[in-house]
């Protein structure tokens, strides 16, 4: 197994199949080739480099933004407060007298006071 040729005589896979181009083909040049034999025709041979790829993670929008109303149902408490059953009145009851005696001490004349003349009393010390 060797070279795989075309029929103008350009060399189109390598023996393990790799592809095989012909290099004015490749700079986008057209036109009538000298084919292999010639020598001057120049070849590149086309290799394949798998795709790098990596996991990208992100968020995406699953459901967009929106408002729903909810009904909350009420709530009740008991509440006790008072409140005035009948108004506010007087009535005049009549309360009988009560006596009884008692006995106390009165000043009967008020407090005075008086001056009282004392004569000195002299001695004589020697």
């Amino acid at each position: 197994k060797g070279y795989k040729f075309s029929d103008a005589g350009d060399i189109i896979a390598t023996p393990s199949g790799e592809r095989v181009l012909r290099a004015a083909a490749v700079r986008g040049q057209t036109g009538k080739t000298a084919g292999a034999e010639s020598g001057g025709e120049g070849y590149v041979r086309e290799v394949e480099v798998p795709a790098l790829t990596r996991v990208v993670s992100k968020q995406v929008l699953k459901t967009a933004a929106s408002t729903t109303e909810v009904l909350i149902p009420a709530t009740y408490k008991t509440v006790t407060s008072r409140v005035v059953d009948q108004a506010a009145s007087s009535r005049e009851v009549a309360v009988p007298a009560q006596f009884r005696s008692i006995t106390k001490q009165t000043v009967a004349t008020a407090p005075s006071s008086r001056e009282i003349a004392v004569p000195a009393q002299l001695r004589t010390v020697s």
